[in-house]
């Protein structure tokens, strides 16, 4: 978390999975090691693909929303 945020966060990787998991819409949390948001979707076929806020600007986002909202995937 420090190599891209630059900061370290409040909650553990693991306490923050809890937290998701307990969300009752959400099938399976994974982790994010790769931010190829393509390969994700064919790798796991989601419905959503949900990003903080503090990555909504990132162009890997941007591209990656673009392209599969381009496919009809999102």
């Amino acid at each position: 978390m420090i190599r891209r945020k630059n900061r370290t966060s409040i909650l553990s990787y693991e306490q923050r999975v809890e937290i998701v998991k307990a969300i009752r819409y959400v099938d399976e949390v994974v982790p994010e090691n790769d931010l190829d948001k393509i390969v994700a979707y064919y790798k796991y076929g989601f419905d959503v693909m949900i990003a903080g806020e503090d990555h909504r600007m990132e162009s890997v986002y941007i591209d990656a929303e673009r392209e599969l909202k381009k496919r009809e995937w999102l």
